[in-house]
């Protein structure tokens, strides 16, 4: 593998969909992994535009909200599969 993080050569990222990040600040894994874990600080930084940068492209983008780690990592599993078929259908 020429790049660590990577999937035969070829960058492969997995984004997390958040339509309301605000639901899952105060969740108690945030803490253990030193997140953000407080909401009004997050309202604090969120109106002085500290969330605000580039964005990064994902090849999968997955509401993970309401499943479980293993459901999750089925997901991925499934799309990382479904692109290695289509990358190979086209080398053909």
């Amino acid at each position: 593998m020429d790049n660590p993080g990577s999937l035969f050569g070829s960058a492969y990222k997995v984004g997390r969909v958040r339509e309301d990040p605000e639901r899952s600040i105060e969740d108690p894994p945030r803490r253990k992994f030193g997140k953000l874990h407080a909401v009004e600080r997050f309202r604090e930084l969120k109106q002085t535009s500290a969330f605000i940068g580039p964005r990064v492209r994902a090849d999968l983008m997955a509401d993970t909200t309401e499943l479980l780690a293993s459901d999750t990592a089925a997901v991925i599993h499934s799309s990382i599969a479904a692109r290695l078929e289509q990358e190979a259908s086209t080398r053909e």
